[in-house]
């Protein structure tokens, strides 16, 4: 654990952004113990939750957040390079491994947000990147979800992505 701590003291990308929305945050290591609360720790009860254990895993932290829904991202400590995990706040067993590394999984966002903003970019060079991401870490995607706010009809900014592509142009 004192060596994923480090990790994040190391890191200095916290939020990763589609059009000024926050989508992902990695939390600081000095707020490390507080994002554990009401999964590895339930603080009413100031006791370990043993579910977490048994159903995530003993090695496995909170280092992160999905903004909207609140999901966490987890790394897994207990391995070298921290493989990264997601799953929904409310189905433990919904587990599913995002990234190889937490290094990688910086470099996953950090390059997600460099293609969305290139000026002029359209949504299907967005599309095929993300999708080559999901395939490269063979995830149920996650990618394509966390930019969907853009690339599906039904998101946010789908509408509003061309026009804040062309303000960024000029």
């Amino acid at each position: 654990m004192e060596k994923l701590i480090k990790k994040l003291k190391e890191n200095d990308y916290r939020v990763f952004k589609i059009v000024e929305r926050e989508q992902i945050e990695i939390v600081d290591a000095d707020d490390f113990n507080q994002a554990q609360e009401g999964y590895r720790f339930n603080p009413l009860k100031n006791e370990p939750i043993d579910d977490w254990n048994t159903l995530v895993g003993e090695k496995y932290y909170v280092i992160g957040f999905d903004k909207d829904l609140g999901d966490p991202i987890i790394a897994d400590a207990g391995t070298e390079g921290f493989p990264i995990y997601s799953m929904m706040h409310d189905d433990w067993e919904s587990l599913e491994k995002i990234a190889n590394s937490f290094d990688e999984f910086i470099n996953n966002l950090k390059s997600i947000e460099n293609i969305i903003n290139t000026p002029n970019q359209d949504r299907s060079t967005i599309r095929k990147f993300v999708r080559k991401l999901d395939k490269e870490n063979n995830t149920n995607d996650f990618y394509k979800l966390i930019c969907s706010a853009i690339l599906e009809k039904w998101g946010f900014y789908y509408k509003d992505f061309k026009a804040y592509k062309t303000q960024q142009s000029k």
